[in-house]
């Protein structure tokens, strides 16, 4: 008779979906930073694998986002594709993926307007709405933000509201509000449609715009005519932001070498953070815990500090990234940092010291060197990490079922032996 946990993680393996109470982890309780996500990637690097591969276009993917049942990429040449997505379904026969991805059918669509010179592999441009409804993206030579319908690729806003080229953007946690950066050195604070807090014109909106559908539901996550706060105090471009409404907290970086701290709901401003070496703050990574990462092309360095350092203050950990980056993304608990860049690997840090734990690696084509990635994206289970390289690949690392049902009994056998 075969032993009864053997049988019980092949009825996990087989079943197909795992009951989705076992794969969505709830918001950990302040003092339980310990607790860890079952068999996630980020928890069990060593037992990921390169599952997909996949050839998407000719020009760099620029940008990519998983959802809940989809996976939308954007690509150099202004291409945007929206992929039907479901992690831990059964796939097409004869494939051995622990997901189903469809990219045969997804079409490639034209989106905005010729980019502004040197912006055509700026990876801080775009972002996708927590449906996948939606994208926005800027870096234009008109100086707009634009917001485009995925289903068909129709223009549903333009915005100019900077006066020089709007250079990043990044939308808050909740979807509730979109911030923009810009070369004119300043921020603006944009509260979406149909959020709270959002303008309450929303049906001016959407017949303005040629939105169809009942008013406010089809304007939901358009931008209102003027921004909520306007935030200053760098000397020169925005080159990246962060936003966080849970910490109430948006962090901007600029080719001035700092990092300024301001409260999202009042716009006030609260502190300046200086890169260590005074240079340009070229990417930046703000974790749950009000953690924050902050690259510099320029010397490659990494550094680790907190939005309450005080000026002149040392960083927490300081590491040599040894190669130009372009996306750092924090894990949900804030322990993992993962950077993606010109070395064509996911590189896994912990977060507090910068130590490398693991590399996620995909071999070149042939037998070159694999291609530089220049986007990075981690599911919300966080038993994937997504990837989008300058070759036009996206990558796919995740789990097998296998780890996953293991890692389900042995906390299952740990449950128990606690409560006897």
């Amino acid at each position: 008779m075969p032993h009864a946990g053997t049988a019980i993680e092949a009825q996990i393996v087989n079943f197909g979906n795992t009951p989705s109470q076992l794969l969505e982890r709830a918001h950990a309780p302040r003092g339980a930073a310990h607790a860890k996500p079952a068999a996630s990637l980020i928890v069990a690097p060593g037992q990921s694998r390169l599952y997909f591969n996949k050839l998407l276009g000719d020009s760099a993917v620029l940008a990519v986002a998983a959802r809940a049942e989809r996976i939308v990429t954007v690509a150099a040449d202004r291409r945007a594709s929206c992929h039907g997505w479901r992690p831990h379904a059964p796939n097409e026969a004869g494939k051995e993926l622990p997901f189903h991805l469809d990219t045969g059918r997804a079409p490639r669509l034209l989106f905005g307007v010729p980019f502004a010179d040197d912006q055509r592999q700026a990876t801080t441009r775009f972002a996708a709405s927590g449906d996948g409804r939606l994208l926005y993206s800027c870096g234009y030579w008109d100086h707009s933000l634009k917001v485009t319908q995925l289903a068909d690729g129709r223009s549903l806003q333009s915005v100019r509201a900077h006066t020089d080229v709007v250079s990043c953007l990044a939308l808050s946690d909740d979807g509730s509000t979109l911030v923009t950066g810009s070369r004119d050195t300043t921020l603006m604070v944009w509260p979406l449609v149909g959020h709270h807090g959002g303008a309450p014109s929303s049906s001016a909106i959407a017949g303005r715009m040629g939105v169809g559908g009942g008013g406010a539901a089809a304007a939901a996550g358009l931008l209102p005519d003027k921004p909520r706060h306007v935030l200053h105090g760098h000397d020169d471009e925005v080159t990246c932001v962060v936003v966080s409404a849970a910490l109430d907290t948006v962090v901007s970086g600029s080719a001035d070498g700092t990092a300024i701290v301001h409260a999202l709901r009042t716009g006030q401003y609260v502190r300046t953070l200086e890169q260590p070496s005074l240079h340009g703050v070229d990417l930046l990574a703000l974790s749950s815990t009000g953690t924050l990462v902050l690259f510099s092309r320029t010397d490659t360095s990494l550094h680790t500090c907190t939005f309450n350092q005080r000026h002149r203050q040392p960083p927490l950990a300081s590491a040599a990234a040894a190669e130009r980056l372009a996306a750092v993304v924090f894990s949900q608990s804030g322990e993992v940092v993962l950077t993606a860049g010109e070395a064509g690997a996911v590189v896994l840090r912990r977060a507090i010291d910068l130590r490398v734990l693991h590399r996620l690696t995909a071999g070149g084509v042939g037998s070159g060197p694999p291609a530089p990635l220049h986007c990075l994206s981690l599911t919300a289970d966080e038993q994937f990490v997504l990837a989008g390289s300058q070759s036009g690949h996206l990558l796919i690392w995740g789990v097998p079922a296998q780890a996953i049902a293991r890692s389900l009994l042995d906390n299952l056998d740990r449950t128990l032996g606690l409560s006897f």
